[in-house]
């Protein structure tokens, strides 16, 4: 937390006019060295590409020029270095991603000394997460509810390196989606048809992939199947009751229910007449 802040502070007294009052407090945090942005973070990073980097902006906060000296660095993964643009209050930290990395995420702390009597050193948070090794594009199969006889999709496989892979097999979970490896134009193509007069079987339904990638050995593509809607005929066909001999239930609500439940009253009778 940096910057300017406001909170409001509750105070009871034992004034009977001014029993519990609010003070509000304004003040400031003071930051020594001011970070643009505040970390290094790697996006969807490439596994095996190189020249992958970043860069941070670091100039003097509240307490003064500063004179930085960057620690070394503890990781296989990261390498960094720091430029002096203007002596004292411009400098730029450029970290670089080292590859291969591994189908996780990697993270380290930058240590910085500042020549500040305050603040001797500062850590910058630096993290990686890698790309998945095998993507489907698109993401998974989507069958459309109303559909021409000859609808079919394809899926590729796209791979996080240079290295050639194949695809060995491809099988449904349903055996009313039909499923076929092709190759058009040197790469290799998953098809999905649907048969004739399909009958969805309920459950998810998935698309597995085999292949000679010894990191990724099966490839699992889900399939959506887009449910029918009702035309709007049978949405405005009113629902069909079924007359039975069973006794109404009468609902507490209903005045006119309970009137006919109600107790009858008797007749009143004629006054009697003085003779």
């Amino acid at each position: 937390m940096s910057g300017n802040f406001t909170r409001n502070v509750a105070v009871e007294t034992n004034d009977p006019s001014h029993p519990r009052e609010i003070l509000i407090c304004k003040g400031r945090i003071m930051e020594p060295v001011t970070l643009r942005p505040k970390r290094i973070y790697f996006r969807q990073a490439s596994r095996t590409a190189s020249g992958q980097k970043e860069k941070i902006v670091i100039t003097p906060g509240d307490a003064g020029p500063l004179k930085l000296k960057l620690a070394p660095v503890e990781s296989e993964f990261f390498e960094a270095e720091l430029r002096e643009i203007e002596a004292g209050k411009h400098y730029e930290l450029e970290v670089t991603l080292k590859t291969p990395l591994p189908a996780k995420s990697v993270r380290t702390n930058l240590k910085l000394e500042t020549g500040l009597e305050q603040t001797p050193y500062i850590t910058i948070l630096a993290s990686a997460t890698p790309r998945p090794h095998v993507v489907a594009s698109p993401r998974r199969f989507s069958v459309p509810a109303k559909r021409n006889p000859d609808w079919r999709q394809t899926v590729r496989l796209q791979w996080d390196d240079d290295a050639p892979h194949k695809i060995l097999s491809a099988a449904s979970s349903d055996p009313g989606l039909k499923v076929t490896v092709i190759e058009e134009e040197g790469q290799q193509l998953i098809v999905l048809e649907v048969a004739e007069n399909y009958e969805p079987r309920p459950g998810t339904k998935a698309v597995t992939i085999r292949t000679d990638d010894a990191e990724a050995p099966t490839v699992r593509v889900p399939v959506y199947l887009a449910r029918k809607r009702p035309s709007p005929a049978a949405r405005r066909a009113p629902a069909a009751s079924l007359e039975t001999d069973k006794p109404k239930t009468i609902k507490s609500g209903d005045r006119r229910a309970k009137a006919r439940t109600t107790t009858p009253t008797r007749p009143k009778q004629p006054a009697p007449t003085r003779n």
